[in-house]
């Protein structure tokens, strides 16, 4: 009820507060992917990663990020097993047969005397070099002999295997292994002992001496010497040295006969005899690439049998019409380029790499291999492309106006192969009698009313429906789309109001707790279901200090039961603090007290007057 006559105007009809306070939720922003890094391999499957940034920060259970990095395969072709492989001189590298590992190889006519030896042409060694002894012990008391040039021998009899160009060194006492280029060096072990071809046990015969009877053991070409007074020991180059004991009593013979035939007797007055090369004596010029050789002299010169120590160029240098030594040297080249590119895109083209030479070949070495090598390419068959046929005609629209389709069709007539372009639709369809048809005005039905616009005193509410289909071509035009009526016209509720709280009166005790009040009046009656005034007054403690208070007890209780029945006993009493002092007052009197009791002696008396009495 509104006021009136200069009654109190009305409160505030509406209030608002705040709600809803926390922060929304933020989701993650990351920003675009950056480029892709270098591929970690060049070739066999490596892998390349690029990254994004975070632009907004997730907050209060927003979406997190995303993964800031991804990672991709790439260059996963199988790389050359070559590529990094440096091969050493007259060598070159050759892949196994399913193209995944790779090795040196010796290039023909070179090939290896040992697997950690250098690639050396054989054949011309041994045509260089003459046949040699096999070299004198070394003992503790004596110097490490100086050896001359080893030839290689020819392949034992009794190596096991297919192998060829093989060598053979000796590995253990009286135990050969096979080598060989072409079985990766794997050595095997030889089927019997060991032994020279004929050729060369005759052209060695006159270079080591017989073995004698006394030596005990199985050792080939043995070399003996007086190593204590008549006590002899064999020696044995190939069999690494090891000493077997001779018998006991054999006559001790002069031990320069046993120095071979490029080797001079030294001093024998430490009781050791001592071979010592040739070439002890002679000094070569290493500047100009000259070691000392060890030559037989040929048969019909001064000297012949025997060996004189000479100059001659080194290993893998010979020497030029100016007497100079310079190095041979093979031809060298670098390693393949990529491959170009394929002369046809399908059905057989062919590609060429190349390679350039990077040390012309001197001194006769090896002359250098092809520079330019084609391959087979892009062998698969050429795409074809899809083929089609013409459109049909149009088909008949769906509609006679306000927008149909027509569609048309076509066929194929040459199916896609080997990837090539796919075919186009094979059928299409476009609007057709697209003027539009006379249509009235469709409407929907009326929505619910909506809220009224006041809860009491008069308001109004409305209610809306929707086009569906506009009026065209002049059909019927559309009804109104809205409309509005009253609402609560009931008259507000008044609630009551009241004036503020007037003063507190006197504390109804001046300690130990009282109480005191207030009022307040009705300023506005309510009306119409509006709210009922609230409490008019209200009471609150005050003067709670305690106040000056005296001890007080109880009454007393009975005395209770005599402790001796006759003779003399004691009974007793007791009170119990009812309130206690408080502030400084009275305190409280003794809680207990005793007095004597049954006094009487005991006698006749006590049966008569007491059992037989209560027997009675």
């Amino acid at each position: 009820e509104p006021d009136q006559s200069g009654g109190a105007p009305c409160p505030e009809l509406s209030e608002e507060r705040a709600c809803n306070e926390d922060p929304c939720a933020v989701d993650c922003k990351v920003g675009g992917w950056g480029n892709f890094s270098e591929c970690s391999k060049s070739c066999g499957g490596g892998s390349r990663t690029r990254n994004r940034t975070v632009e907004v920060e997730p907050s209060d259970d927003g979406e997190q990020c995303p993964d800031l990095e991804e990672t991709e395969e790439c260059n996963t072709q199988p790389c050359d097993p070559c590529a990094g492989l440096s091969c050493g001189l007259n060598e070159e590298c050759r892949r196994s047969s399913d193209n995944t590992t790779a090795t040196c190889k010796c290039t023909p006519p070179f090939t290896r005397a040992s697997p950690e030896a250098e690639c050396m042409n054989m054949q011309q060694q041994q045509q260089q070099q003459p046949a040699v002894g096999i070299p004198r012990p070394v003992s503790a008391e004596s110097d490490q002999q100086q050896q001359g040039p080893v030839g290689i021998p020819s392949i034992p009899s009794g190596c096991n295997g297919n192998c060829r160009s093989m060598n053979w060194f000796n590995d253990t006492v009286c135990d050969m292994e096979c080598f060989t280029e072409e079985c990766s060096w794997d050595g095997d072990d030889c089927a019997s002992e060991p032994r020279m071809n004929a050729n060369q046990q005759t052209e060695n015969e006159t270079n080591r001496r017989d073995i004698p009877e006394t030596c005990v053991g199985d050792c080939r070409d043995l070399e003996w010497v007086n190593d204590s007074v008549c006590d002899l020991t064999c020696y044995n180059y190939a069999c690494g040295f090891d000493g077997g004991d001779c018998d006991p009593g054999v006559e001790c013979t002069d031990l320069a006969s046993y120095c071979k035939w490029n080797e001079t007797c030294q001093s024998q007055d430490d009781g050791f005899g001592r071979c010592e090369s040739l070439c002890s004596t002679i000094e070569c010029s290493e500047d100009r690439n000259e070691v000392c050789e060890v030559q037989r002299i040929p048969e019909g010169e001064p000297g012949a049998g025997s060996g004189v120590g000479k100059c001659v160029c080194a290993e893998n240098y010979v020497r030029g019409d100016n007497d100079e030594c310079f190095q041979v040297r093979d031809c060298a080249v670098a390693e393949w380029k990529d491959w170009g590119e394929c002369s046809k895109s399908c059905e057989g083209g062919v590609k060429k790499r190349t390679r350039e030479v990077t040390a012309e070949p001197q001194g006769g070495g090896e002359e250098c291999p092809e520079l330019e090598e084609t391959a087979p390419c892009n062998e698969q068959p050429c795409p074809v492309a899809c083929v089609v046929g013409d459109w049909s005609i149009w088909s008949p629209c769906s509609k006679d106006c306000g927008g149909g389709k027509r569609r048309r069709v076509r066929e194929i007539t040459t199916e896609p192969q080997h990837d090539g372009e796919e075919c186009p639709p094979l059928s299409e369809e476009e609007d057709c009698n697209t003027e539009p048809c006379k249509t009235d005005c469709t409407v929907s039905d009326w929505s619910e009313w909506d809220k009224c616009s006041e809860e009491c005193g008069g308001g109004t509410q409305s209610r809306t429906r929707t086009v569906v289909e506009p009026d065209q071509s002049g059909g019927a035009p559309c009804p109104e789309l809205s409309e509005e009526r009253a609402c609560n016209e009931d008259p507000c509720a008044v609630d009551c109001e009241v004036g503020s709280w007037g003063n507190f009166s006197e504390c109804s005790k001046s300690c130990g707790g009282g109480t005191r009040t207030r009022n307040r009046t009705v300023e506005v009656e309510p009306s119409d279901d509006g709210d009922q005034c609230p409490d008019l007054e209200e009471t609150e403690e005050c003067n709670t200090q305690p106040c000056k208070t005296d001890c007080t007890v109880s009454d007393w209780s009975e005395w209770d039961k005599c402790s001796e029945e006759c003779g003399g006993g004691t009974q007793s009493r007791t009170r119990t603090v009812v309130e206690p002092d408080q502030s400084g007052g009275a305190p409280c009197p003794e809680l207990s007290e005793e007095r004597a009791c049954n006094e009487d002696p005991c006698g006749d008396g006590r049966l008569q007057g007491g059992w037989l009495g209560q027997l009675l």
